[in-house]
């Protein structure tokens, strides 16, 4: 829920007059020079792929000839090619979701040995539109590429007008590609002044009036940013050099700030409140009459009753987060269900700033109930009784508490963190058990997985649509182990309802029989056990961290593998199978460790392998306490066992 709203014109520029006036003038840019990249250049960044030689993004905010305010955008990106991949990637520019007639120009051109091959205009542009998108909604606009090799350099401006004059936004300067020579440009009348943050840098912000044009001039101009590197459990994203911005100041009228916090409290209680009489009226007739709570249901019960009502009956249809939340407020207005509204941001993306003194970072909603504890996500249909969607849990949030001084009611606000996801929701419990046919070299037995709703929410919400090559897709993400040697018969799935979600784990179960994971000899059996828990990635650095750990929620594991020894043989090496690696020196205080012990009871051996993950967010000097319980599962892979006659 970005908000974008339209300036109030009429309120913010009242009784001011304000020449014509073209900042950038980026109806008549044009490409230049072709970009040079120099041979010492192509051997620093070669090994990256890819290289941009240029990137310039602009803003200009001015009053056109009839005295209104346009907002105009302009981006100009060159890109030097090194490898295939990246040469088959940039076959095609997806420039988002834009309303065809909103662009006034493209230029693009492939470069090759400092020529020009193909050059491309408005005219080349294709729209696509995705099955799922609503009858209104813009296509996305794509330019394909022809003649794109290693060794190309590919150059594109797209200048365009936007709908709206919007009041913030934000944008990345940084990407997984090495960039120059960048120029991030808003500009606007001289009595407009823009908040301008950088986030992940520590570049200057200038503000240039120029009053002999009556403009102002914010940029940031930064000779040279590394490519950001995409490393495992971290979230890369968020750490990318970015501008946040929003109109702050209109100097014109006073220098009291605009786009606060403040503002935003005040205004988003007004603006969550369902006003249309006809759409109170269908919630009325189709909504609330045939929402039925049970004699003596509490309040859990009625949170829980009426998401189960809303997200099945409005889960396919797209109104957007704001809308949803009207209609969930009127709801539990009219049940008298106490709630606040918390507005946070996708924390894998940006972390929560609260301090920035405006609505940037407010883009998504929750509702919080404090007498029951329990948090409700409108518009994240897969996230049921009070699961907290991963990407909001362990953020901070804006939390709004309903007021009421006479007959007016509004909001007031605290920050506070959203409360990780709760653990039980993380586990992945595995019970496999074996029988050994040394006369046919297999294992055969049952496995049954134990999977909590973080890693299977969407399954166990849609389950009832899925089809049988969908089905068939579940057997290989969680019954073959990641071996295709297992044999699946008789599978059966559990819990697969919405109504499960957050409450019961996604059950998996059927027989199983293998042949690689045995190996009988003349006097011997081996038994490749560290493959029944599965494949088990490694974290193996090429380069040292740059980034921290971060999890999505707290996970743990609990792998029981019993295994029938045939009669004649016994385990020969079972002290392997006893160790434990831990996140810190005492165990009694680790958060994160992998364990496995074993226990003989006459001829039946189980082996209990434990991995569990507590905290979610390691900085990088910890890093290689946390890789040492991982790689150790890795490790754990490689262990066999063996069987010797008697």
């Amino acid at each position: 829920m970005k908000k974008k709203i339209i300036l109030a014109l009429v309120g913010l520029l009242v009784s001011i007059t304000i020449q014509a006036q073209v900042g950038l003038n980026v109806k008549k840019v044009k490409l230049g020079d072709i970009p040079i990249v120099t041979a010492e250049e192509d051997s620093l960044f070669k090994k990256d792929g890819l290289l941009c030689t240029t990137f310039e993004f602009a803003y200009d905010y001015y009053v056109n000839d009839e005295n209104k305010f346009e907002l105009w955008q302009y981006e100009h990106r060159a890109f030097k090619i090194y490898d295939e991949k990246n040469a088959k990637d940039l076959e095609t520019f997806d420039f988002g979701t834009i309303d065809p007639e909103s662009i006034y120009s493209i230029q693009a051109r492939v470069i090759k040995n400092g020529e020009v091959v193909k050059t491309y205009t408005k005219k080349d542009l294709e729209t696509k539109k995705d099955e799922d998108a609503a009858e209104d909604d813009n296509p996305n606009i794509i330019l394909k590429l022809s003649e794109v090799n290693p060794g190309s350099i590919i150059e594109f401006i797209i200048v365009r007008k936007r709908s709206n004059i919007f009041e913030q936004d934000d944008i990345n300067l940084q990407y997984t590609y090495p960039i120059k020579n960048i120029q991030f440009t808003i500009v606007m009348p001289q009595h407009l002044k823009p908040n301008v943050q950088l986030y992940n840098g520590t570049y200057p912000i200038l503000d240039t009036v120029i009053d002999s044009k009556e403009l102002r001039y914010t940029t940031i101009h930064i000779d040279y940013l590394p490519a950001i590197e995409k490393e495992a459990v971290s979230f890369y994203n968020k750490y990318m050099c970015r501008v946040e911005y929003n109109i702050a100041y209109n100097l014109a009228q006073s220098r009291l700030r605009l786009n606060t916090t403040k503002d935003f409290v005040n205004e988003f209680y007004d603006n969550i409140q369902l006003t249309d009489k006809e759409i109170i009226k269908i919630l009325k007739k189709d909504f609330i009459k045939k929402i039925k709570f049970p004699k003596d249901a509490s309040d859990l019960d009625k949170v829980n009753i009426i998401e189960h009502f809303m997200k099945d009956e409005l889960g396919g249809i797209n109104i957007g987060v704001v809308q949803l939340t009207r209609f969930y407020v009127y709801i539990f207005n009219h049940y008298k269900i106490k709630y606040e509204i918390v507005v946070t941001c996708d924390k894998t993306l940006r972390e929560f700033d609260k301090n920035f003194n405006g609505s940037n970072f407010y883009d998504n909603i929750l509702f919080y109930f404090p007498s029951i504890n329990h948090y409700l996500a409108p518009a994240q249909n897969s996230f049921r009784n009070g699961l907290i969607p991963l990407d909001y849990a362990g953020n901070t949030g804006i939390y709004l508490k309903t007021v009421e001084v006479g007959k007016e009611k509004s909001f007031v606000h605290s920050f506070k963190k959203i409360p990780n996801g709760p653990a039980e929701a993380g586990i992945d419990n595995l019970n496999l058990k074996f029988k050994i046919d040394p006369v046919g070299a297999t294992l055969s037995g049952t496995i049954e997985r134990s999977i909590g709703s973080y890693r299977v929410h969407f399954i166990q919400a849609f389950f009832k649509t899925f089809e049988v090559e969908d089905k068939e897709q579940l057997i290989d993400m969680f019954l073959t182990l990641d071996a295709e040697s297992s044999n699946i018969s008789n599978e059966e799935f559990l819990n697969t309802d919405p109504k499960d979600v957050g409450i019961l784990p996604f059950i998996a179960k059927a027989n199983i029989t293998n042949a690689d994971w045995i190996k009988v000899n003349n006097s011997t059996i081996e038994l490749s056990v560290g493959k029944m828990i599965g494949k088990q990635e490694r974290l193996d650095d090429k380069k040292p961290r740059q980034l921290p750990v971060e999890k999505e929620y707290q996970n743990s594991y609990l792998r029981i593998i019993e295994i029938e020894i045939p009669n004649g043989y016994k385990p020969v090496d079972l002290s392997k199978l006893e160790f434990g690696v831990y996140d810190s020196e005492d165990p009694e205080n680790a958060t994160a460790g992998f364990v496995s012990s074993y226990k003989l009871e006459g001829n039946i051996l189980t082996i209990t392998v434990k991995e569990y993950y507590n905290k979610l967010f390691y900085p990088v000097s910890e890093y290689p306490l946390f890789k040492r319980v991982t790689n150790s599962a890795a490790d754990f892979n490689d262990i066999k066992i063996t069987l010797a006659k008697e």
